[in-house]
C-alpha cells in the first residue's frame, strides 16, 4: 500500500537579514559603503581636504533608497513609487471616457 506524501510548503521563504536588514538591501549597502570608502581615498589623495566629506554621498543615497523604499515594503514597492512618481499614474480612470470605447 503507496504512502500517500502531500506537499505542506512548510519551507522557510525568508531571505534572511543581517543586523536587521534584509538579504539583498544588505549587499546594496556593503557596495556603497565600499564605493564611499574608495572616494575617500582618491579625494584624500588628491588632497581634497573638506571635499573628503562629499564621499559619504553615496553611502547616504543608497542607506535613504534602502530605508525609504526598500526595507520593509513588498516586493516592487520600489519600482511602483518610481514609476508612480515619473508618470504620474494612480489606479483612476481618465477623466474623459468615450462613452463607447470603439467610437474614438
Amino acid at each position: 500500500m503507496p504512502l500517500h506524501v502531500t506537499s505542506t510548503n512548510a519551507g522557510d521563504d525568508s531571505e534572511g537579514s543581517v543586523w536587521g536588514i534584509q538579504g539583498d538591501n544588505l549587499l546594496v549597502l556593503l557596495v556603497a559603503l565600499v564605493v564611499a570608502i574608495g572616494f575617500a581615498l582618491v579625494l584624500h589623495a588628491r588632497g581634497a581636504g573638506p571635499l573628503v566629506v562629499l564621499a559619504g554621498a553615496p553611502l547616504g543615497i543608497a542607506s535613504a533608497y534602502i530605508f525609504l523604499l526598500r526595507q520593509g515594503k513588498p516586493p516592487a514597492y520600489d519600482l511602483d513609487w518610481l514609476e508612480a512618481q515619473c508618470l504620474g499614474g494612480d489606479w483612476q480612470p481618465d477623466v474623459r471616457q468615450p462613452s463607447n470605447p470603439i467610437e474614438l
